[in-house]
């Protein structure tokens, strides 16, 4: 699975609209948003780059997390 730092997600509405956004780029990715720890980790087939810009385009700027 591929982790992103995600800022601004306070809510489960906000997780549903990260989960949403994601699966329309990838309606068979596994999304789970952590809110405590502003985090998603996503298993898609899509690259971590085009997942981070799908998110932020959502309204919660994210980016990878590195191993």
């Amino acid at each position: 699975m591929k982790e992103f730092k995600v800022q601004g997600v306070r809510c489960g509405g906000c997780a549903g609209k990260i989960v949403a956004a994601i699966r329309v780029i990838d309606p068979e990715a596994r999304v789970e948003v952590d809110i405590a720890a502003a985090r998603a980790r996503i298993a898609s087939s899509e690259t971590s780059a085009r997942l981070a810009e799908t998110i932020t385009a959502a309204g919660y700027p994210a980016s990878p997390v590195e191993d």
